[in-house]
């Protein structure tokens, strides 16, 4: 493996592509080897923990196919809703034309991606 320069200005470009190639053959590795590693946990079909390395199993979710069956009209009719939207947004800037003093909405977080191999630390 290539050692790590004392400083980033101290690199030659010679070596700079020598790491650069040499991380995309391990990423290309790695990326192979966690292929592998999913598909036999997925045939398996339960998580597996070695070290700091878990590979999860998540299980297959399944719905019913109801607008596939030959409900009879009149039921369809009886079980008809209409779906009512609010467009919080546009309520809360007509709000804020409206008012002064209006308060900041909360920011919500949204969660990453989940990866099904990973380290745990």
């Amino acid at each position: 493996m290539t050692e790590k320069p004392n400083k980033p200005e101290e690199v030659s470009a010679s070596v700079m592509a020598h790491m650069m190639l040499e991380w995309e053959e391990l990423q290309r590795k790695a990326d192979a080897l966690r292929l592998q590693i999913e598909a036999i946990v997925l045939e398996r079909g339960k998580t597996v923990v070695v070290g700091a390395a878990r590979c999860t199993f998540f299980n297959e979710r399944t719905e019913h196919a109801y607008d596939q069956v030959a409900i009879p009209e009149r039921l369809l009719i009886q079980n008809t809703t209409t779906k009512v939207v609010i467009d919080y947004k546009s309520a809360y800037e007509q709000w804020k034309e409206e008012e002064l003093d209006v308060p900041q909405p909360p920011i919500k977080k949204t969660t990453p991606a989940r990866a099904a191999l990973k380290l745990e630390e």
